[in-house]
């Protein structure tokens, strides 16, 4: 059994946050990032920019973000405070989105500058940002090894994750229960990168828990439960149409003993 880990030792200087919710960024959460970040003592040094593209395709306006503090601070302690800022001005209840917005806050390892990235993006601070002060302060090699070790990874929750980023680079800007459905399809038949799956129960429930996943969702949603239904019942009428026509072409004769290729 492996030694439980020390949390102070793992404590950083350096963290990335990317937020990107259903809708634009409003110009209101970013001004509370700059306030939350200034007023903060220990921020050495912030760069915030707000990204209109994703692998150069128009997309919900987001955030990218690198905070510099002057001393280690916890990771949990950096999400805590970006996901209260945020979750005042974004989510279901505050800007008429569905579902709230995606978080991936954690310590950072290299720096990329995202305002060379595309000529649309817009800088919102860090215009005096030493990039060279905070690679300098990244951690290495064997602290990294440490962060990576420390972090409880089970198969299934990758799983989901890689599902999640591979359908918001798909459809940034629909992720509805259709969009996910049409993500698999294109994987399955166009990019064939992902095995198809015949059975269609055992799809709905793989988009079902995509979608799950992806919003964070404990139940079911309307949309969701729609959604199902509606599934459900094109199940049903391909099995009728697929009965009646076995009925049709084989009248009048022995009908042949069912296989499992036969119903796929």
């Amino acid at each position: 059994m492996s030694e439980p880990v020390d949390k102070e030792k793992l404590a950083q200087k350096c963290y990335f946050t990317t937020i990107r919710p259903k809708t634009d960024i409003k110009d209101e959460c970013t001004e509370a990032l700059k306030k939350l970040f200034k007023k903060d003592k220990r921020v050495l040094q912030f760069a915030m920019v707000v990204e209109k593209q994703s692998k150069g395709v128009p997309c919900t306006h987001h955030v990218h973000a690198y905070v510099q503090y002057d001393q280690p601070i916890q990771l949990a302690t950096v999400k805590k405070n970006i996901k209260k800022t945020v979750g005042k001005i974004h989510g279901p209840e505050l800007d008429g989105s569905q579902f709230y917005c995606m978080l991936k806050t954690n310590c950072c390892y290299t720096y990329k500058d995202y305002l060379g990235k595309y000529p649309d993006t817009v800088n919102i601070h860090g215009d005096d940002f030493d990039s060279d002060l905070f690679e300098k302060h990244l951690p290495d090699e064997e602290m990294q090894a440490m962060l990576q070790a420390a972090v409880v990874v089970r198969p299934i929750t990758t799983m989901w994750a890689n599902h999640e980023e591979k359908w918001r680079e798909f459809s940034p800007n629909d992720l509805s229960c259709a969009s996910c459905y049409r993500y698999l399809t294109h994987r399955f038949y166009i990019a064939k990168d992902m095995d198809p799956v015949p059975d269609p129960r055992k799809l709905q429930q793989l988009v079902a828990g995509i979608f799950r996943y992806t919003h964070k969702l404990c139940n079911a949603s309307r949309q969701q439960t729609a959604f199902m239904e509606a599934l459900d019942q094109e199940i049903e009428d391909q099995v009728c149409m697929t009965t009646a026509t076995v009925k049709e072409e084989f009248h009048g004769k022995k009908r042949p003993r069912c296989t499992a290729s036969s119903t796929t």
